[in-house]
């Protein structure tokens, strides 16, 4: 809530109605209580329930399962618990002094300097405000990160208890717009609400954090709870893990556009692009666009599909049907129908194929430009990969995140696409090697990462040319295939 030297007022008091600046913190700390039920409780799932406190004392309280990301290379916790407070200011930015006067401030409640004393405890400030001078070094892009011991400024310290150091963090310039920017997001990549149902879907989670914020289940706001309202809104809670941390590349406009206008789209690239992850994603689009679409992941060859006129609108996903490696005799049944399965699609008859770019040359298909969407490394630029980092962040053990956090700037340039990223993190996981610096272990992940994620592209490489024995092969099967499969594969057959 905005500052004020006002006496606080009874929690039956405060509403909307109150006027001046009280409303306009009042809809912040509303909004903060929102974001954070989203992330904490019910994307990241690392708290059972927040704890809205009466409105005239502005902290959240989560408890914390596991640490999602603190920075505290000491010590491993287990769990702490989070107190988060929310500061609507107009008065320029935090300089040291007023964070000391703020962590210290309490009359009817327990101030967060004293709540510090409990080792258990860490403290997140969120703000409109930027920050001055050395109060920059608390400063964290996202919850859940924390600041190393040694960056909190020696002023303050001195009138905190002794270990406040790293247990402290300041979420700055998160003014309303940006609130409003991740709550969205959230609520319409991650939770999949339709676009017509966002704005229905946000009132929804003010009256309830309202109500809470007035007294109601003393305070309390359950994953459950929140639950309810994203399912009552036709979102969905439950994500795959093809869909977890799921990034969309920067040309994902186009696969939109070509599954909603030509009802079907072939997805290739290079291996480890991400084109299953953006082929489920689209499903799930498409679900959020046509409420009770039926979804048929199809396995086998294209007797699959059904060929009569559905009694509800249906998505076929197809992935790798040429073979996910190197071309497979098997797939060859898939030239002569692919051009009678794009031509059904419809709008209640839609089809989402993936399929490697080295693959698709091989089955010597031409396939028509309007059907193909290319995902390929340049569709991952600098915000993308930085996001895929920040996703993956918090897997980390927290002694590894300051180390990798330090490095994030080098593995955002070198590591390309969703599997190389995916790589470093499985091989940071591993910790240092003995008599390994901090460098040497980055340096070897970074190294790791981008040669596993080329390898397989060498070995299919090398596998399309080659047989066994070092003769080259012609295609991915014998000659006798051909000719035993002559009727139905159509050389360079356009469709």
């Amino acid at each position: 809530m905005a500052e004020s030297n006002s006496a606080p007022q009874r929690p039956d008091e405060l509403s909307p109605s109150s006027g001046g600046r009280s409303l306009e913190g009042y809809f912040y700390q509303l909004d903060v209580s929102i974001l954070t039920a989203l992330d904490l409780v019910l994307a990241k799932k690392v708290a059972f329930e927040i704890v809205l406190e009466p409105a005239t004392e502005e902290d959240l309280e989560a408890d914390i399962e596991q640490e999602p990301g603190a920075l505290s290379e000491n010590v491993a916790l287990d769990g702490y618990r989070l107190v988060l407070q929310c500061k609507l200011r107009n008065t320029g930015p935090w300089k040291h002094e007023d964070l000391s006067r703020l962590l210290a401030h309490g009359k009817r409640r327990k101030s967060a300097r004293d709540r510090l004393a409990d080792p258990s405890i860490r403290y997140l400030l969120v703000t409109s405000a930027d920050l001055d001078g050395v109060a920059r070094q608390l400063k964290v892009e996202t919850v859940g990160v924390w600041p190393p011991p040694s960056d909190l400024p020696p002023d303050m310290a001195r009138s905190l208890p002794a270990d406040a150091g790293g247990r402290i963090a300041i979420l700055a310039a998160m003014d309303q717009e940006k609130i409003n920017a991740r709550t969205e997001r959230l609520l319409s990549q991650r939770f999949r609400v339709p676009h017509s149902n966002l704005q229905s879907c946000r009132d929804a989670l003010r009256n309830e954090a309202l109500l809470r914020m007035r007294g109601a289940a003393e305070g309390v706001w359950t994953r459950l709870d929140v639950e309810r309202r994203i399912t009552a809104a036709g979102g969905y809670v439950g994500e795959s893990a093809d869909l977890e941390g799921f990034v969309p590349p920067n040309n994902w406009d186009e696969f939109k556009a070509a599954i909603e206008t030509k009802h079907a789209v072939v997805i290739k690239g290079a291996s480890g692009t991400g084109k299953t992850r953006t082929a489920k994603a689209l499903v799930a689009h498409l679900r959020d666009q046509i409420p009770g679409i039926k979804h048929v992941i199809v396995q086998g060859g294209p007797g699959k599909i059904v060929d009569e006129s559905p009694s509800r609108p249906v998505v076929y996903e197809i992935e790798d049907p040429w073979g996910r490696f190197r071309l497979e005799p098997t797939s060859v049944p898939w030239n002569g129908a692919m051009a009678e399965i794009l031509q059904s699609a419809g709008p209640g008859r839609k089809f989402v194929i993936t399929s490697r770019s080295d693959v698709l040359h091989e089955s010597k298909l031409r396939l028509k430009d309007k059907w193909v969407v290319t995902l390929e490394d340049e569709n991952y630029g600098p915000d993308e990969r930085a996001r895929l980092f920040e996703n993956r962040l918090p897997s980390l053990p927290p002694a590894l995140q300051p180390i990798v956090l330090n490095s994030r700037n080098d593995a955002i340039e070198r590591l390309a696409t969703p599997l190389e990223m995916h790589r470093y993190f499985a091989v940071l996981s591993d910790g240092l090697e003995k008599d390994e610096n901090n460098g040497q272990y980055i340096a070897r992940c970074l190294s790791d990462a981008h040669h596993t994620s080329i390898k397989p592209r060498l070995f299919i490489m090398f596998g399309s040319k080659r047989n066994g024995r070092g003769r080259p092969l012609r295609g991915a099967f014998s000659n006798r295939a051909r000719a035993r499969h002559s009727t139905s594969c159509h050389p360079f057959r356009q469709v």
